[in-house]
């Protein structure tokens, strides 16, 4: 087998590429689960932070003013390393709240 380049980003018909960012991505939800000051949203028993669909991430949060800081504060610091961004063209927000007061 003849050595091949490691470079960032995801190559088309290139095997191996979605295996590596899987990899890079587990690094990084490790690291955003395990931080006590990020809140995720409480399901029954158990605190959700984030759910990882094919090449898309969903951030759940309890408060997005200060978690969503957080989590990007923590992503940057990861894509000075492993070159791993957000594209804000294509990120969505969205506020989920079962109270009128909270939504305003």
């Amino acid at each position: 087998m003849k050595a091949f380049p490691l470079r960032t980003g995801t190559r088309k018909r290139f095997p191996l590429s979605p295996l590596l960012l899987n990899i890079v991505l587990k690094v990084l939800v490790r690291a955003i689960r395990q931080k006590k000051e990020i809140k995720g949203i409480q399901i029954q028993k158990k605190e959700i932070k984030l759910s990882l669909v094919t090449d898309d991430t969903i951030v759940d949060l309890e408060n997005p003013q200060d978690s969503s800081k957080k989590v990007i504060e923590l992503i940057n610091k990861f894509s000075k390393y492993l070159g791993y961004k957000i594209n804000v063209c294509k990120s969505v927000a969205l506020l989920y709240t079962n109270s009128n007061q909270a939504e305003n």
